[in-house]
């Protein structure tokens, strides 16, 4: 606990020891730790062994708030964290402040684990990080992407477009990807037509369906185009 109090300097850190009226004040057992921040739900209980490799990734996790603007910090949550999120792309000029009003009344709507995240425009910063991981382009302007990882390698994207970003559109959004009624989105050629000679031409849109055929074996080079 000292050595992670050491090396960080944006957490204030505080210990007691066996301070019975902290303890029933927090409702704590010994040995405890636990975050106190100014959002979302006020405070995080750490589980787990207490070690400074642990304690690093808890207060990394935990002190993120569930509600981003696009910013250094949204982008390490969702690239590098690999959390869950729901991205909302205003159009250039939208009022921020009125965007974020929308997300924190969308935020007991949607699972808790996902972060909501408000980006204007998709040009400058991380906002354009974000649009161009994500397949956001400027003449969709306003859209929403979800984004999920599976196993924390497998990264999945998908998207919505609205006229307008508010509670119902997000959660219409939300409600959709939760039932199983999206399909996630990729980077993709088109699917070459005529495509029915013996030897096919893959892209994104079309692989899985030409190699992952179980009714028969199937042999699949992959090169550079400027290969030849």
């Amino acid at each position: 606990f000292k050595e992670l109090a050491l090396s960080i300097e944006w957490v204030m850190f505080a210990y007691t020891s066996r301070d019975q009226a902290l303890t029933n004040k927090f409702k704590v057992k010994v040995p405890s730790v636990v975050l106190f921040k100014n959002f979302d739900d006020g405070r995080q209980d750490f589980k787990g062994i207490i070690n400074k490799e642990n304690l690093q990734h808890f207060l990394e996790e935990a002190s993120t708030p569930s509600i981003l603007e696009c910013n250094d910090k949204a982008q390490k949550a969702v690239m590098d964290l690999k959390k869950p999120a729901i991205l909302a792309f205003s159009a250039p000029g939208t009022s921020k402040k009125a965007m974020l009003r929308v997300l924190n009344k969308t935020r007991d709507k949607v699972d808790k684990e996902f972060l909501l995240v408000q980006c204007t425009g998709v040009k400058n910063g991380v906002a354009k990080t974000f649009a161009d991981k994500f397949l956001v382009k400027e003449n969709e302007l306003p859209s929403l992407r979800l984004v999920e990882y599976k196993d924390k390698d497998i990264q999945l994207k998908y998207k919505m477009a609205v006229s307008e970003i508010t509670v119902a559109s997000i959660t219409k959004f939300y409600d959709s990807w939760k039932n199983g009624k999206l399909t996630h989105v990729f980077k993709s050629e088109p699917v070459p037509t005529p495509n029915d000679t013996p030897v096919k031409v893959g892209v994104g849109k079309n692989f899985e369906d030409l190699a992952y055929d179980n009714s028969k074996d199937v042999l699949v080079e992959f090169y550079a185009p400027w290969c030849g």
